[in-house]
């Protein structure tokens, strides 16, 4: 591992020594935790970049980086993105319009079938206003 590494392997052992200060991390293990780590801020900084020059800016600002940290990784940092609204997936969404829409024509459904058992008889259930053909 290089010195010039985002996370070193001794910052990891102080990390894993704050869990439990008897258990070691396998070396395998400290590399392979090194470069998920490096992997995340790397991805996790060039997305933020992207939605600074997306507003417009080039600056970074918490709230370009806690975005798509909350995004992809569905990660929420305590005092930073708590103003984030949830991003909806479309999978979600879809299923949210069927829902009111089922719903809705459910509603529909016993709000005809009633007034067909309240009525004279003159109209025919879920229908409204029509009368019946006769055979």
């Amino acid at each position: 591992m290089e010195s010039s590494a985002l996370v070193s392997l001794e910052q990891l052992r102080k990390m894993a020594a704050l869990v439990d200060p008897r258990e070691k991390l396998d070396a395998d293990v400290e590399l392979m935790l090194a470069d998920v780590a490096a992997d995340f801020l790397h991805e996790a900084a060039e997305k933020a970049v992207k939605a600074a020059r997306h507003r417009g800016s080039d600056t970074v600002q918490p709230e370009d980086v806690m975005l798509p940290i909350d995004i992809k990784w569905k990660l929420r940092v305590a005092g930073f993105n708590q103003d984030i609204q949830p991003i909806a997936t479309k999978g979600s969404n879809l299923q949210n319009v069927l829902n009111t829409v089922k719903a809705a024509v459910t509603a529909e459904t016993r709000k005809s079938q009633q007034k067909g058992k309240k009525g004279d008889g003159t109209t025919t259930p879920g229908v409204r206003g029509r009368k019946p053909k006769n055979p």
